[in-house]
């Protein structure tokens, strides 16, 4: 075998090397390709949720402060109600501490 003949044969090895390592790192970067598509696919479905999550949040705060202001607003009635019955507990008691006398037509007197 020559000098040329062995660096032919050199040359060759070497060349197919070279497209060898080209192939592998295609197929390296077109799996690295599918894995950076599969991550933006998790990373938008994972936004997606936490968007309807705030969403939700949203909605159920709304509905939170919407029974908030129902039950203040019947502790408010409650509270009224009370004043009311305590009004007419105390104008009950008045009135049996203070029998009004009324006439009857024979002229005796019973109380109201």
């Amino acid at each position: 075998m020559s000098t040329t003949t062995g660096c032919f044969l050199s040359y060759k090895a070497q060349r197919e090397a070279i497209e060898e390592m080209e192939a592998k790192l295609e197929e390296e970067k077109a799996q690295l390709d599918d894995l950076q598509a599969q991550a933006k696919e998790q990373q938008a479905s994972i936004m997606t949720s936490v968007n309807n999550t705030k969403n939700s949040i949203s909605a159920y705060s709304g509905q939170i402060a919407e029974a908030q202001a129902q039950a203040d607003a019947l502790g408010n009635q409650i509270a009224e109600q009370d004043k009311n019955i305590a009004a007419l507990k105390n104008s009950c008691r008045r009135k049996s501490q203070n029998p009004v006398l009324l006439r009857n037509r024979h002229g005796g007197t019973f109380p109201r």
